[in-house]
Order: structure tokens, then C-alpha cells, then sequence
């Protein structure tokens, strides 16, 4: 799932529906919408020489909507892997597509775990 950098050029501000819209190549539809406070785009790191694991997290500021058929994040830093997982203001944490986690601790774990299987088939 992409994320969207909000410093993009070509939106059209609509300050009182709290929206935006974006030009696009293609005909779809476009829209950005605010986003409520507390989501959140967490990233799984791993330094690959050590066990040093980090999340990075970015708060989410609007979601681009694509002719009502799906939602993005936008953001106001870019993002540094395409695997991305959204945290709601509750808690949970979001895989799009996926699977969803009760907790980022949950999640965390279940990643770490994920991680680790995959650097095995990879040695």
C-alpha cells in the first residue's frame, strides 16, 4: 500500500468540507480527506547484522480516496518500506488486506516472529 507525501504538488484545497482533491493522469476520482487524530503508519525495521529491531511511526494527517473504492494514508514524512500497517486510535493494528492485531504489542511479536522466518529461508 502507497503512501501519499501531503507536500505534493496539485491539490485543491476545500477548507470547509475539510477535503481535497488531487489531478491524476487517469480518470478516477481523487479525494483527500482529513484524518482524526491518533492513526498512525508503523514500520517494522530490522538491522540485518545485529537483533536490533525499531518501529518507526507516522502520523497519518488525510487519507487519499480513490473513486470510493479504497483509502490511503497521506503523510508528512515518506515512508521507507512499502509494507505498512495502520494503527487505529483504539489500538489495533491494521495489515490492509491482511490481518489485524488487537494490540501493537500483538503485532509486534507476530512481525518479529514473521521476520525471523523469513531471514531463515533466506540463509
Amino acid at each position: 500500500m502507497p503512501c501519499w507525501n501531503m507536500s505534493a504538488s496539485g491539490f485543491k484545497l476545500n477548507p470547509r468540507e475539510r477535503t481535497a482533491t488531487m489531478p491524476t493522469d487517469k480518470s478516477e476520482k481523487i479525494v483527500i480527506v482529513a484524518a482524526n487524530p491518533g492513526f498512525e503508519v508503523l514500520e517494522y525495521h530490522h538491522n540485518n547484522g545485529g537483533d536490533d529491531a525499531c518501529v518507526s511511526r507516522s502520523p497519518i494527517v488525510a487519507w487519499r480516496v480513490v473513486e470510493g473504492k479504497y483509502a490511503e494514508p497521506v503523510l508528512t514524512e515518506t515512508t521507507l518500506t512499502n509494507e505498512v500497517f495502520i494503527k487505529y486510535p483504539d489500538g489495533r493494528v491494521n495489515w490492509p488486506e491482511c490481518q489485524v492485531w488487537d494490540s501493537e504489542a500483538l503485532w509486534l511479536e507476530d512481525i518479529t516472529i514473521r521476520f525471523e522466518r523469513e531471514q531463515k529461508k533466506s540463509a
